[in-house]
């Protein structure tokens, strides 16, 4: 009989025995309070309240006994206190090529704080809170647009970030050490006040891909860039119907955020706290900081 064969007989004997301790308990303890209490209580309720007891001991013991004995799954990575993994969950395909989240790195980037980090994902925050992430994706990169169709490309993405609520602000595609980069700025509202930004490169290669993340939020006083250059708008143009179509590049989704030209690079001198402007400085210096290890700039680029 094995370990467990000699569990469940053991479970089910104690299921037994608990339920007739049940019926026990509760046959004696309902007689001596019957007589005190309630003199003529009907003997045969008291035998049907006591059955009761014991077949819902029955019937839980083993919900009870399964919840206590269920563990919870073990951990994808085990992660020493460095921060390095145990664990591999790369590809064998990647592997033998020397391929890993630690083959992108920009941990130079003055202000960055490492908070967390396994086999497909690093985390920083910085002193301002704005959060860094680094992603290690290794599957094959799909475009349904050809990267050179760089127009059709943006209006992909435009599309695709309406439909999550969002509103594309920038897109570009850079070469990272002659692997094509889509970079992109998008923004969200928050579900109190405000917008959250977010900054994302993503190196494009054949059979995987990294994605780098700056995300930034509006703190304190929120909208303030938006109405101030809204304001200078608003003295050019008579109608609200001139104005509107001056200032709001809209998307499909008219409940998503929608771009503006508060968003417009050229006011990032006038706001140079704003996530936005953030958001930009992030990427002009990942592309000063940025290595690319050889493994990866050996890799199959992803096609144009």
């Amino acid at each position: 009989m094995g370990k467990e064969d000699l569990k469940d007989q053991l479970l089910a004997m104690a299921r037994v025995g608990l339920s007739l301790a049940m019926l026990m308990i509760v046959m004696v303890a309902g007689v001596v309070l019957s007589k005190k209490l309630i003199p003529d209580l009907n003997p045969f309720l008291l035998l049907l309240t006591a059955i009761g007891s014991a077949v819902g001991t029955f019937i839980a013991f083993p919900k009870v006994v399964k919840r206590q004995r269920t563990v919870a799954p073990p951990a994808k990575f085990a992660i020493r206190e460095d921060f390095s993994v145990t664990d591999n969950a790369v590809p064998l395909a990647l592997e033998k090529l020397g391929i890993s989240i630690d083959s992108v790195q920009f941990a130079d980037i003055p202000g960055l704080h490492l908070v967390e980090k396994d086999a497909r994902s690093v985390m920083w925050q910085n002193d301002e809170g704005d959060i860094v992430f680094l992603r290690f994706i290794p599957e094959p990169t799909r475009n349904p647009v050809p990267l050179s169709d760089i127009g059709g490309v943006r209006e992909q993405y435009k599309e695709m970030v309406a439909q999550q609520g969002a509103a594309m602000i920038d897109l570009d595609i850079l070469p990272y050490s002659d692997i094509p980069c889509m970079e992109m700025i998008s923004k969200t509202r928050m579900q109190t006040m405000g917008m959250a930004y977010a900054a994302s490169a993503t190196l494009l290669l054949r059979d995987f891909s990294f994605n780098i993340a700056f995300h930034s939020q509006e703190r304190g006083v929120t909208g303030f860039r938006d109405a101030i250059v809204a304001d200078k708008f608003l003295a050019k143009y008579a109608s609200t119907q001139e104005f509107e179509a001056a200032f709001y590049d809209r998307s499909s989704n008219p409940e998503a955020a929608q771009r503006n030209r508060s968003d417009d690079q050229c006011y990032d001198v006038d706001f140079p706290d704003h996530p936005l402007t953030r958001c930009r400085k992030f990427l002009r210096d990942l592309r000063t900081h940025i290595i690319i290890m050889p493994e990866v700039r050996n890799a199959k680029p992803c096609q144009m």
